[in-house]
């Protein structure tokens, strides 16, 4: 069994267990049943027919394999529920938006950096100020302008979440390069590569870098900054821009 069978194993087990701790916990509450409330019929202020209700206090990959199947394209959470691990990636697999109460889904926010030519999406939170202000130089002396995503924290499942929002920026078109700079680099290039138009490479050095863009045109760049120095980050980064 290699690493990423086990750590699927381990988080399906953990989902498995952490379910059914709430389950006994609060009875009334979590129902063996069907988790999902079929939404009303649309109108003013309601949920659409592509929408479903979710007033549970978990919210399971069993629950948007459901709402996959059923045809529905987000869920509308009731409260603050727990959503666990393998239930996020599942919605990105499925492209099933998780939707708060009364609000967009919101992972990460973003802020746009000076500059007047393409744009180019950053993510790099888990990585030192002087790491990040080499990868944020290079890019500028490259042009472009810059939109940051900003983690809530510096978890695995908040660096998780905000690569979705960098993913999507990337895949719609708003982005049309982007950085990543984190310790993880493997799983999230991963799960970047599963969005429409993404094409994520890791690279470790100049020739790498040249050869991704070069091979197949990879539009998202992801870097390793606990191998990497500072010097090697900006090398690379220049060498992937085409400066």
């Amino acid at each position: 069994m290699d690493r990423i069978e086990l750590e699927k194993l381990v988080r399906e087990i953990t989902e498995r267990v952490l379910a059914e701790i709430i389950r006994k916990a609060a009875p009334q509450i979590i129902q063996k049943t069907s988790v999902m409330t079929p939404a009303p019929k649309a109108s003013a202020g309601q949920p659409s027919a592509a929408q479903l209700i979710f007033a549970r206090k978990v919210l399971t990959e069993r629950d948007i394999l459901d709402t996959a199947a059923s045809g529905k394209t987000s869920i509308i959470l009731k409260g603050k529920p727990i959503i666990t691990p393998l239930a996020r990636e599942r919605a990105s697999d499925k492209g099933i938006a998780l939707v708060a109460t009364g609000t967009a889904p919101i992972h990460s926010t973003m802020s746009r950096q000076s500059g007047g030519g393409e744009s180019l999406a950053l993510l790099a939170k888990r990585c030192s100020q002087s790491e990040r202000n080499m990868v944020v130089n290079a890019v500028a002396s490259a042009g472009y302008s810059i939109q940051e995503i900003k983690p809530a924290g510096i978890t695995s499942n908040a660096i998780a979440e905000a690569a979705l929002d960098f993913s999507k920026l990337i895949s719609d078109g708003a982005c049309s390069r982007g950085i990543v700079v984190d310790e993880n680099v493997f799983a999230l290039a991963v799960q970047a590569n599963k969005f429409p138009n993404v094409r994520a490479a890791t690279c470790w050095d100049v020739a790498s870098a040249e050869k991704s863009r070069s091979g197949c045109d990879a539009n998202v760049l992801l870097l390793n900054n606990r191998l990497l120095g500072l010097m090697m980050l900006k090398q690379i980064t220049t060498a992937w821009l085409g400066k």
